[in-house]
Formats: C-alpha cells, structure tokens, sequence
C-alpha cells in the first residue's frame, strides 16, 4: 500500500528539482513520467496545494 499522497510528491519533486537534481534523474527516481516531473516544477507551489 502507497501512503505518499500527491501533495507529498509533489513537495518531494520540488525539493529535489530546488537542489539541483534533473527532472530526469527525479522522474526515474521516483518512477513518475518526465511530463509529471515537468508540470510540477513549471506550476510550482500551487500544484502541490500548499
């Protein structure tokens, strides 16, 4: 069972992209589509709904 909700994936993709990691190495990392990784980084805090 996954107990990672979106908004902590999300907040866990925008950490890493803030420390300097590619949305490809996060997207492989975390097993998610590069367009994933792509969508949060471009909407920033306001797709994580925090």
């Amino acid at each position: 069972m996954n107990l990672c909700t979106k908004v902590d994936r999300n907040l866990a993709i925008l950490n890493a992209y803030q420390d300097g990691y590619s949305q490809a190495s996060i997207a492989t990392y975390l097993n998610v589509s590069k367009s994933l990784i792509s969508k949060v980084v471009k909407s920033g805090d306001s797709f994580t709904g925090v």
